[in-house]
């Protein structure tokens, strides 16, 4: 959407760039150019744009935020399964060690959220 020349710099080191569809300056970076285009962060939306370049960009974000997802999800499924088992594993240990048994109930001995994090990992 900018070229090398659409690009400036004011004294105080501050980026500014320029949409060129409509010709409007912004302080700030591609983010900023980005929300331009689409109209978002109470930006109002460039009305010059072709629709393509729109549909270009907001496939690009749901790319990017569907990523995001996918990334959170394995690291929450990994912290789940990782953080259950080790501390259910280290109390058995210690409860064995000590000669105590203690009765788990149904809830804790499932482990819902790792329960949930595999069923949505499954159903992917």
């Amino acid at each position: 959407m900018l070229s090398e020349s659409d690009q400036h710099s004011d004294a105080a080191g501050s980026l500014k760039m320029q949409c060129v569809y409509c010709s409007k300056v912004y302080s700030g970076g591609v983010g900023r150019i980005r929300s331009h285009l689409l109209g978002n962060n109470s930006m109002k939306k460039c009305k010059d744009a072709p629709n393509d370049v729109i549909r270009c960009i907001t496939g690009e974000q749901k790319s990017k935020d569907e990523l995001k997802l996918v990334w959170k999800t394995k690291k929450d499924l990994d912290v789940a399964t990782t953080v259950s088992s080790t501390d259910s594993a280290s109390a058995s240990m210690s409860q064995v060690a000590a000669g105590q048994s203690t009765e788990v109930s149904i809830p804790n001995a499932f482990h819902t959220t790792s329960k949930q994090a595999a069923d949505a990992a499954v159903a992917r």
